[in-house]
């Protein structure tokens, strides 16, 4: 059986359209997982700077009226308290639902107390971060730098 040659064009223009549609396939799926993968990114840092807000807000009502963070602050376990420093963790599982153990993402707040003549001032930090899966690197998402004056 003899192929003509129109025959061989159109079977090497056929695997030529199909290798090349293979291509822009392949590179199209991976530009779809990498959009995927930054918009969970962003949605997670987005999540960690609300919660921090959502921290900081709660550790000033805290000074104003002299209750412990823990009222203020749902799931909020302080971890250590010595002197005048304390501090304070939520922990996450990947969905932003609080639980008791350390999980995939953490919320902590450091902060001392100093007295002085005219009232406490009280200054820390709230980070907030996502364990990585080794256990031991973490990657912070959000910082936020604490101050507070109560004068007496």
């Amino acid at each position: 059986m003899k192929l003509s040659s129109k025959s061989v064009t159109l079977l090497a223009e056929m695997i030529i359209v199909i290798f090349f549609f293979g291509i822009i396939s392949t590179v199209t799926i991976q530009m779809f997982v990498a959009a995927h993968k930054k918009s969970e990114q962003s949605a997670a840092v987005t999540l960690a700077v609300l919660k921090a807000q959502d921290a900081a807000e709660c550790f000033k009502q805290s000074g104003k009226t002299g209750e412990p963070l823990t009222q203020f602050l749902a799931d909020c376990h302080e971890l250590s308290a010595t002197g005048g420093a304390r501090l304070f963790a939520v922990y996450y599982d990947e969905d932003w639902h609080p639980v008791d153990e350390p999980s995939v993402y953490a919320l902590e707040i450091s902060y001392y107390e100093r007295q002085s003549a005219g009232g406490l001032l009280r200054e820390g930090k709230v980070m907030v971060y996502k364990n990585l899966d080794d256990g031991n690197k973490i990657s912070i998402l959000s910082e936020l730098e604490l101050a507070d004056y109560l004068a007496r």
